[in-house]
């Protein structure tokens, strides 16, 4: 096999594998959950969670030492 060959397989494998990871969230399936059902608490307790996982998701804390944060928390 030539190194030109060789060059264009691998190539060809590493652009499949980068599509594979750039749609690998848009190819997950959707959950989706009726909320109809819930009452007061359940919704409220629902909010809750989403913001603070949201908070904790988006805390300079969560994001590694070597990236600089230029983001103010939220009050």
């Amino acid at each position: 096999m030539s190194s030109n060959n060789c060059i264009e397989l691998v190539s060809h494998k590493l652009h499949n594998l980068e599509e594979i990871v750039n749609n690998f969230y848009e190819n997950l399936p959707k959950k989706k959950t009726d909320l109809s059902n819930l009452n007061w608490e359940q919704l409220e307790s629902l909010v809750n969670d989403t913001v603070q996982a949201i908070n904790n998701k988006n805390s300079p804390s969560a994001h590694s030492n070597n990236h600089v944060n230029n983001t103010k928390p939220v009050p």
